[in-house]
């Protein structure tokens, strides 16, 4: 399956609403506070039509086209089908930092620019094929290639708008799928757009914050919570290996530890406090439960008083 990493512009909703806020390190975003992409995620009938910035050639009115040839084109096509859209933009409380934004899946991605009413798209994918995170959920990040980790790595975007992501970034491009598919699996869709209540899900994922009674909520027109590591270590600690709910091991993993998560019962986007006193160790099948289950409330109380028990002990 082809790969395209596009680098846009970080909105909230790329919903065409000329109030939306906009972040950007593009240049022409900045010097004109508009951006094409502020379209990306407003359906169009039962499609979405993605634009990203191309450069073309020096001192030209040629707006570029994409190397359909890097994604598995046949040679001379004008599109190409069944590529996997990476959206990603640059965190505006983190400016020198791009995380994933969202994603179409089974994607047609055109070598020339197209236009569609008063729409400029170079993408388009199914309403059902796309899924937009909410901000407080974009904590996947993409790699530049100029920064320490990108060096560290050996791979990353730069300053293109473009990132094909070819050769020695297998295992990455599989770290990127199992995102994907954690998310779409678990969250819950109104128009190809994610409805955020995969906090504590997808943090199950990196786990890598900071935290405390009334945890930090930086505000860019959505919450971005800092939690911190040492409540989910401690918590995986005390659980050793087996749910905290109903006793059983979790599953081996390759470092011969039980994989468990941390779930916060009273969720941090209902204000729930990052403490140990609100963080219990479930197995999978449990965490979903408690996040999607028909009789959540009822086991969110149950959850509460096997945790005062545990911390009794």
């Amino acid at each position: 399956m082809p790969y395209l990493f596009a680098h846009i512009s970080w909105m909230p909703e790329y919903s065409g609403n000329p109030g939306e806020p906009i972040f950007s390190t593009h240049g022409w975003v900045l010097e004109n506070n508009d951006a094409h992409e502020k379209w990306n995620f407003k359906p169009v009938g039962k499609k979405f039509l993605g634009y990203l910035p191309i450069r073309g050639k020096k001192n030209s009115e040629d707006p570029g086209e994409i190397s359909i040839e890097k994604l598995q084109s046949i040679k001379g096509a004008e599109s190409v089908d069944g590529v996997t859209v990476i959206w990603f933009a640059n965190n505006p409380n983190f400016p020198k930092q791009a995380y994933v934004v969202g994603w179409y899946r089974n994607a047609t991605v055109f070598r020339k620019s197209q236009s569609r009413g008063h729409r400029d798209y170079r993408i388009s994918c199914d309403i059902d094929d796309a899924t937009l995170l909410a901000p407080e959920a974009r904590n996947f990040l993409v790699p530049h290639i100029r920064s320490q980790h990108g060096q560290e790595l050996g791979y990353g975007y730069g300053q293109s708008s473009l990132w094909y992501a070819g050769g020695g970034t297998e295992r990455f491009l599989e770290q990127v799928q199992e995102y994907i598919d954690v998310v779409d699996q678990f969250s819950d869709r109104t128009d190809g757009n994610v409805v955020s209540e995969i906090d504590d899900a997808i943090d199950d994922l990196d786990g890598d914050n900071v935290g405390n009674e009334n945890p930090d909520r930086r505000q860019y027109n959505g919450s971005f919570i800092v939690r911190n590591p040492n409540v989910r270590r401690r918590v995986i600690a005390r659980a050793n290996g087996s749910c905290e709910y109903c006793g059983e091991l979790g599953f081996l993993r390759d470092d011969g530890s039980r994989f468990v998560e941390a779930h916060h019962i009273i969720h941090l986007a209902r204000q729930g406090p990052d403490t140990l006193d609100n963080v219990i160790a479930l197995c999978p099948n449990h965490h979903r439960q408690a996040h999607f289950g028909k009789d959540r409330e009822i086991f969110e109380a149950e959850l509460k008083a096997k945790l005062v028990e545990l911390r009794g002990k």
